[in-house]
């Protein structure tokens, strides 16, 4: 299994960090979490042709995570195109009427040609070629989920989505091989609902996650110290995510 991270930043333009985007490998699976602005332009680089992705989970549905399905489902339409038979787009509550809404909006534009789409407002467990993948909902939104990917050897990625403090994503993240938690904003300037690299840390040693890879980084954190902080409180490794990174597990 390996993590390729297509966007490590936010909302905020940044000359290096394209909004919150993931692929998710593993042989004969490609998986997106999150769609972050500018995401589907980037997977040509990675090896990854759009038309070929057919699970796609989002953590919630602000748009800095959420907003380049219309550019997918677009883009999956136009002539010319040949796409795997179906895509399914899986996340929390308010998911399917979102999805709906656009394609209302935006009619016929986002209509699948050629494919099967499903939307699909996910809080189970499900198995992906071999694959076992968990939800977890969080607090930061009511449609955030954090999800847990678990392969036949036992290893395991978390991705949290955007998340402050939270016992249950504590729980979730048990043993975790890769533990994936947004990092907001340096020491001393964090807001609620997200994380310092501090609180990074701490939620990652109570969880005894392996390793502890942080992302969503706000300009705020450009040119801080972000790995001291929370390398105190945590014993695992820690990395800091750029766009472009990948990660085995």
């Amino acid at each position: 299994m390996e993590l390729v991270v297509l966007g490590s930043g936010t909302a905020i333009p940044h000359p290096y960090r394209n909004p919150t985007g993931f692929l998710v490998r593993s042989p004969g699976l490609n998986i997106l979490v999150d769609t972050g602005p500018g995401t589907i332009h980037r997977l040509p680089r990675v090896g990854v042709k759009f038309q070929e992705i057919q699970e796609i989970f989002y953590t919630h549905v602000h748009p800095d995570h959420f907003l380049d399905i219309i550019a997918l489902l677009f883009a999956k339409r136009l002539p010319g195109i040949v796409n795997a038979p179906s895509l399914t787009i899986r996340g929390g509550p308010g998911l399917a009427d979102l999805v709906n809404q656009f394609r209302a909006l935006l009619h016929p534009w986002l209509e699948p040609v050629g494919y099967d789409l499903q939307v699909k407002e996910y809080r189970s467990t499900l198995k992906l070629n071999g694959w076992i993948v968990r939800a977890c909902p969080l607090r930061h939104h009511t449609s955030s989920l954090a999800y847990r990917f678990e392969d036949e050897r036992g290893r395991s990625m978390v991705i949290s989505g955007d998340t402050g403090e939270d016992e249950a994503l504590e729980e979730f993240a048990c043993d975790t091989s890769l533990l994936v938690l947004e990092c907001s904003f340096p020491e001393g300037e964090g807001i609620e609902g997200h994380l310092t690299p501090s609180e990074a840390g701490k939620l990652a040693s109570r969880a005894q996650a392996k390793r502890l890879l942080l992302t969503h980084f706000y300009p705020a954190c450009d040119g801080k110290e972000l790995l001291v902080p929370c390398q105190a409180v945590f014993d695992g490794e820690v990395l800091l995510a750029h766009d472009w990174m990948r990660v085995a597990i």
